[in-house]
């Protein structure tokens, strides 16, 4: 009998020796996987810096260095938690974070290798805009892109989620303006394309016509729609400002929720406080 009990109580134990170290494998295993993770987000963001020697690309190392020595830190501790550490939480926090930011990273990378094939196209098919300035102009929006990109990758890996909407709002403000511009040079390359037409027909039958009043309304139209464009750009801004006061708002919120437990148990110390002179007085 007392040989049974034994062994039932070995096995109990071993059980729950089993169960506690569970929690602490499987945080383990998310952790290796946050490695494997960490390192192929750090290739990938390294193929959207555009300028090696930049502010973003050495916010981003900076980042990525201190993702590695978490990383390290939560490894070593979470060794020897016990099931009811908080560290258990942390390390699947971190593997999360970096499984958002190893996605991201992939639509991202694909959001600009597609701006930069139609970038190329619209210069392949409309070779007259060879002749403007709306080949520096893509290119410079494209280097901002990038680097908002590669500082928002920063941001989201040191979880700065205030920094992380501000470089969102970038995003969204520049990739707007991208596509402004693809459709304002497409327009320009058209009228273009159509003026040399009439330049052509005009000199085949020699007359004298000139084209001054059709330059003079293109003019208008331009100056339209270039209206047309600050306006969209306004509204984005104003929808950026409205993501961050909403993100400032939260973050209030949150404090207001910390305060209000404070201030619970400042209380509830009163209280007791008061108790026991209450009770020294009775006695």
């Amino acid at each position: 009998m007392k040989t049974l009990l034994k062994l039932m109580l070995t096995g109990w134990t071993l059980t729950a020796v089993a169960v506690a170290a569970e929690p602490n494998g499987g945080a383990l295993r998310n952790l290796a996987w946050a490695a494997t993770t960490l390192a192929k987000v750090e290739t990938d963001l390294g193929e959207i810096v555009r300028e090696p020697q930049g502010p973003e690309a050495a916010a981003l190392a900076a980042a990525v260095a201190e993702a590695h020595t978490r990383l390290a830190a939560l490894k070593q501790v979470v060794a020897t938690a016990d099931a009811e550490s908080e560290s258990l939480g942390k390390a699947a926090d971190f593997a999360k974070n970096l499984a958002g930011l190893a996605q991201w990273t992939i639509d991202r990378t694909g959001d600009l290798a597609g701006k930069q094939a139609t970038r190329r196209k619209i210069f392949e098919e409309r070779t007259v805009l060879a002749k403007t300035d709306f080949g520096k102009q893509l290119d410079d929006v494209l280097l901002a892109l990038a680097s908002c990109s590669v500082r928002q990758a920063a941001a989201q890996l040191a979880e700065k989620q205030v920094a992380v909407v501000e470089a969102e709002a970038v995003w969204n403000l520049q990739a707007l303006r991208f596509d402004q511009l693809v459709d304002e040079a497409d327009n320009e390359a058209g009228w273009l394309e159509r003026k040399a037409e009439l330049q052509d027909a005009v000199r085949e039958s020699g007359k004298q016509i000139k084209l001054a009043g059709l330059e003079s309304a293109r003019d208008k139209v331009r100056t339209a729609r270039l209206a047309q464009q600050q306006l969209a750009l306004e509204k984005q801004q104003l929808v950026n400002r409205t993501a961050q006061l909403n993100l400032q708002a939260q973050a209030l919120d949150e404090k207001g929720g910390q305060l209000n437990e404070a201030t619970d148990r400042a209380r509830e110390a009163f209280d007791e406080a008061q108790g026991k002179v209450q009770e020294a007085l009775d006695e």
